[in-house]
Parts: structure tokens; sequence; C-alpha cells
């Protein structure tokens, strides 16, 4: 099956196999091994970045899972990467997605929401306020409508603090308001 899909976040299983979660525009939230990909001859190894958008081949287990055979990066967020605050609000994002998102549910308003979220963010000049916007359309996307407090209104829903905002919020430097209310 080819798939696109943004790389939500990877752990690592046995020496040279990891297991990637990935939220994809076709099945939703899939989780998949990726084996061999930890091996420095892997082709895949850069590609299956935290927040890459990729295009991959999987092809089912015996147990019914999807295993990983082969990932080429669509876009990686250079921009973003690059420079800190940025990158640690496109955190929250893929942190959101994989805490408040069940496995195999598409969901395009969702898929829109995070994907515009990365590109907006590996493009922005001032870094708050496109993360505020952003926030409001995964709000919106994930049927909560908008709020004037949107940390709060996400970990309410996910009944858990986030480390991305804690890494966010140390990296400006002064504490957002608003996660200071806490």
């Amino acid at each position: 099956m080819h798939i696109e899909g943004i790389v939500i976040r990877k752990e690592r299983r046995r020496e040279h196999d990891q297991h990637v979660v990935l939220y994809t525009r076709q099945a939703g939230k899939l989780s998949v091994l990726a084996k061999s990909s930890l091996k420095n001859t892997s082709h895949q190894r850069a590609a299956l970045d935290d927040g890459n958008l990729v295009r991959a081949e999987l092809v089912p287990s015996r147990s019914g899972a999807f295993i990983l055979t082969s990932a080429q990066a669509q876009s990686c967020w250079h921009t973003a990467k690059a420079a800190p605050q940025a990158w640690a609000a496109a955190q929250f994002f893929l942190e959101a997605v994989d805490v408040l998102v069940f496995d195999n549910q598409t969901d395009e308003l969702l898929w829109d929401a995070l994907t515009g979220a990365l590109a907006a963010l590996d493009g922005a000049a001032d870094v708050m306020p496109t993360f505020r916007r952003c926030q409001g359309a995964l709000l919106e996307a994930l049927g909560y409508g908008t709020s004037p407090n949107p940390d709060e209104v996400f970990e309410q829903i996910a009944q858990r603090k986030f480390k991305s905002l804690e890494l966010l919020y140390g990296l400006i430097g002064t504490a957002d308001p608003w996660y200071r209310m806490r």
C-alpha cells in the first residue's frame, strides 16, 4: 500500500528496527515497523525523522500489523528544524496528534490542520502568533471550537501536560501568561 504521512514519533525496537507512528491522509494514525531502518546503510533512516512528510510503502505482516518497506521524504521542514522555537512549536502539534487521535480514523480536516501547522511554522518569522493560529485550527479540526486559552484546553482533553509546551515557553524565555496560570 502506497501512503503519504507525517512521522509523529518513533521508538527503537531491537538493534536496527524502529516502531514508527505516522499520521496519514488515507488511513489516519498508523503504527508501523520499520525494519533495519537504524542501520547506517538504510535509505529510510533520514526520511523517518520526526515531523517529516514521507511517501511510504507498507505491507501487512502475518500478525496484521504493517511493515514499512520504503520511505522517501517529501518535506522535511528544514527552516523550522533550524529554528529551536519553531521546531518546539511543531513538536507540540506532533505530540497533540499522537495523544489525542485514535488509530485508523481518517480526518481530512485534521490532516490539513497538521500539515498546515508544519508548513506555517516552517516559514514563520514570528513563531507565537503562528503557533496560536495553528492551535486554533487544530482545536477546530478536533471538534472543540476555539478558545482564548488553547494550552489549557489541549491539556484538559489529553488529561496531561504537554512536554513540548514546557520546551517552547522555556525557549521563548518568558512564560506565556496562559501557561503561567496553572
